[in-house]
This record gives C-alpha cells, sequence and structure tokens, in this order.
C-alpha cells in the first residue's frame, strides 16, 4: 500500500499544471487530465518497500517483480511459492515434514466469532 500510495503522491507533485475540480461519480464523463496523469504514473521508477517499481509505458502494469506466496502455520508464515509475471506461480514442495495449515486444525470445531461495533 505504501508504494501504491507514493507512486500516485510523486504523480501528483509533478502534475502541479493538473487542476481537480469537484468530480461526479455518477457522471460518465472522463476527468480531463486522466491521461496525463496515467502517463506520469507510468514513468515512475524507484525502490520501493516491495522491491524496484517501474511500469510498462503501454498497458501500465507494474513490470520486473516477483511475489512471494506464504502460508500461515501453527509455527508462523511459511513462503511456499513464489509468483512473477512472466512464468505464473511456481509453488514449491512444502508438504514434507512440515506443519500443517492452520485451517486444517480448525477442521471440525465451533468458534464463536463477536465483533464491537
Amino acid at each position: 500500500m505504501y508504494d501504491a500510495v507514493h507512486v500516485v503522491a510523486v504523480a501528483v507533485q509533478q502534475s502541479q499544471q493538473i487542476t481537480v475540480s469537484s468530480l461526479q461519480c455518477n457522471r460518465h464523463k472522463p476527468w480531463r487530465f486522466g491521461n496525463r496523469f496515467m502517463a506520469l504514473i507510468k514513468e515512475a521508477h524507484w525502490d520501493g518497500l516491495t522491491g524496484r517499481i517501474t511500469f510498462n509505458r503501454t498497458n501500465g502494469l507494474r513490470t520486473d517483480f516477483d511475489l512471494d506466496v506464504i502460508s500461515l502455520k501453527e509455527d508462523g508464515l511459511e513462503k511456499i511459492g513464489t509468483w512473477d509475471p512472466p512464468s505464473g506461480l511456481n509453488m514449491t514442495d512444502h508438504q514434507k515434514g512440515k506443519t500443517s495449515n492452520v485451517t486444517d486444525s480448525l477442521a471440525n470445531r465451533s468458534l464463536v466469532v463477536s465483533t464491537i461495533w
């Protein structure tokens, strides 16, 4: 979330000539500076909390990044795979000698859930 907010904040700083009047959510008219603002976001590049942040200038998707797939176990978090745009999902062999998923230990149990509003 921090990286996303930072990218938008940098685009706002670079777009000093862009003005925002009140916008209505129910109108279908696009914001007149939308294309310019998106171009500024696509130009962003920096080292954020989630790694190097760069965007494809054609489609606006983030490029050159990897995600860790983690599982919540009884004894904490365990990395069970990775995902990246060119290769997709790559799961590692995580069943050998490892603890079970937390959800497995909750099977056939009754839980009481309460909230305070």
